[in-house]
């Protein structure tokens, strides 16, 4: 059996999950499932014909930082070396899927899709993930079907 990274009508199977409940799970994880979410959702617009670079930006800090406290460091190395990377590629990738994903609609759908910057900045995939609910495209009653099946 082949696994798909989206729904029956094209949307990434987090679409669907409450905003709440996401946001919960991402402070019981202690933040882990955010950057897993990134991750997940560059993956579906990748598969979507969208950039590498979300993923790219979403991978790399969760990557550097998983390898710190895995692995035996050199005593040089210190944590404090990775705190000015790790928030400025998590918002690289919050950027870049956003722009992913806005370009994807407006060239396969033809309309532009509200993702808004000033979220994005604070909520980051939270916000996208909610952007994508077919509860908010209901609530913004869009013109084109919503066929995103590529």
């Amino acid at each position: 059996m082949r696994y798909k990274l989206e729904d029956d009508y094209g949307r990434p199977w987090t679409a669907s999950a409450n905003l709440g409940w996401l946001t919960l799970l991402a402070v019981l994880t202690c933040g882990i499932a955010a950057p897993l979410l990134g991750i997940y959702l560059s993956l579906w617009i990748r598969r979507k014909g969208g950039s590498i670079w979300p993923l790219a930006f979403f991978c790399l800090p969760f990557a550097s930082f998983t390898i710190t406290f895995v692995s035996v460091l050199p005593a040089s190395f210190r944590l404090t070396d990775l705190l000015g990377f790790i928030p400025l590629m998590w918002i690289a990738g919050a950027f870049s899927l956003r722009y992913e994903i806005k370009r994807y609609y407006r060239e396969s759908e033809g309309w532009n899709i509200e993702i808004g910057p000033f979220f994005t900045f604070f909520f980051s995939v939270l916000y996208i993930n909610y952007c994508l609910n077919p509860v908010t495209f209901k609530e913004r009653n869009p013109t084109t079907t919503l066929n995103l099946r590529k």
